[in-house]
């Protein structure tokens, strides 16, 4: 009687989505490019730039410091993100095929001489910044450990993951000898939500993440259970986002911005859209909130500037 052990699936799943024939170098590039999501490390490195800017104004965009901080945070977006696509592989081939890894368009090998070389630029970008290489080493091995073992923890690797995406702000702040209250309440509603976000993914990535015995909250209660507490984390983060601002006397425009560029928009997807029962739904659900993302950017802009 066969044994339906999840490690021989991983194994089986990990040679079945090895390198498909020949590759070519531009497909190699693309595909390293691709493993770093440049997009999110890059937004994790802005969120360094608001905050500088947001104390030390237009003089934040010529401090060393502030723009070693960013590139910090996108070498170690950057290395969190291919460490993450070098242990998902096996999922991966499942869920998402198309990724660089199981399609074969980049080799094992030069993902983890990509993942060191970030590493080396994170650490080393951090010594001018507040806590030094200290903080550069601890942020990455944070980032590495929630692959190889926080994130099959159900909501514990969430909550990770959202607030190593909430630091920058703060991170940005105190580089340029910022006011930290203001910077830590932003920080806060950007934890919470990325943790709505990073919730709602456990979902798009059930059937991956189960095939290879991955605990998420997603696999653990399901798409239904995890959908309505995505709801549930919204309305905390809507409230929050209302709320907190008010205790600073908050300008104007941050209502504005906030409310109509990324509050109302994720708030009404998400009880419009029927998240949970339809993956479909869930993919239109991250994209909207990708999408808002600039704005709730903006309008920490105006919350840090006031």
């Amino acid at each position: 009687m066969p044994v339906d052990d999840p490690s021989m699936r991983t194994c089986q799943v990990i040679v079945a989505s090895g390198a498909r024939g020949p590759r070519s170098r531009s497909a190699c590039v693309r595909g390293l490019l691709t493993l770093i999501r440049p997009v999110a490390a890059s937004a994790g490195a802005a969120q360094v730039v608001v905050g500088g800017a947001c104390t030390a104004g237009t003089r934040a965009l010529h401090m060393a410091s502030v723009l070693a901080g960013a590139a910090c945070i996108f070498f170690i977006i950057a290395v969190a993100n291919v460490v993450n696509d070098l242990v998902d592989q096996a999922a991966d081939a499942i869920s998402s095929p198309a990724r660089p890894l199981p399609s074969g368009a980049v080799d094992r090998r030069d993902a983890v001489v990509l993942a060191v070389l970030c590493a080396v630029g994170g650490i080393a970008s951090s010594a001018v910044g507040p806590g030094g290489m200290a903080l550069g080493t601890a942020l990455l091995l944070v980032s590495v450990v929630y692959s190889l073992a926080i994130k099959s923890t159900v909501l514990a690797g969430n909550a990770t993951v959202a607030t190593l995406a909430a630091f920058p702000l703060t991170y940005g702040v105190a580089i340029a000898h910022g006011a930290l209250g203001r910077a830590l309440s932003g920080s806060l509603l950007i934890l919470l939500y990325m943790f709505a976000y990073e919730v709602l993914k456990t979902i798009r990535d059930i059937e991956g993440d189960r095939a290879v015995g991955c605990v998420t909250v997603g696999t653990a209660a399901g798409q239904l259970k995890t959908g309505n507490l995505f709801r549930f984390l919204v309305v905390v983060y809507a409230c929050v986002a209302v709320a907190v601002p008010l205790r600073f006397h908050e300008h104007p425009a941050y209502f504005v911005v906030m409310l109509t560029g990324c509050l109302v928009p994720v708030a009404a997807a998400a009880f419009l859209l029927p998240v949970t029962t339809s993956a479909e739904a869930v993919t239109r659900m991250l994209r909207s909130m990708v999408l808002a993302w600039l704005p709730g950017l903006a309008a920490l802009w105006v919350h840090l500037a006031s």
